[in-house]
């Protein structure tokens, strides 16, 4: 069994210098997999989205590609734009609503603890990399 892991934008997968050495070592058809990959990614997510992508091959089953979003923390780091090291409380908290709004719907009613988590998860995550607050 082999485990490949990656992070592709979505159907952006191409036969080429980036895909062709990983998947090529364990023997992967390139193109069987970018077809795949596109397809797949494009129907949940729009085009150019940050994936996480796991590959499994196991010998005499067929290829099976595992496509997930990023983690909230992420999407966090990349909206608010934490690289001068420090971040505005009220960008922050307006952040937090216009997430939380998009959210919450009829189908999931944890998603309002959920959202909460990975909002404490990621303020959690600024203490570690010494992100300060400022107001």
């Amino acid at each position: 069994m082999v485990l490949i892991k990656l992070k592709l934008l979505s159907g952006e997968a191409k036969s080429g210098p980036y895909l062709a050495p990983i998947l090529g070592q364990h023997q992967i058809n390139l193109m069987e997999f970018c077809k795949i990959f596109n397809l797949e990614s494009l129907k949940s997510y729009q085009q150019n989205v940050l994936l996480s992508v796991k590959i499994n091959k196991i010998q005499g089953l067929p290829l099976k590609i595992d496509i997930r979003g990023v983690t909230s923390t992420a999407l966090f780091f990349n909206f608010l734009d934490v690289s001068s090291n420090s971040i505005s409380i009220c960008k922050l908290y307006d952040f937090y609503r216009v997430l939380y709004t998009i959210k919450i719907t009829k189908d999931n009613k944890n998603l309002k603890k959920t959202t909460a988590y990975s909002m404490f998860g990621f303020l959690t995550s600024l203490k570690k990399f010494n992100i300060k607050y400022e107001s």
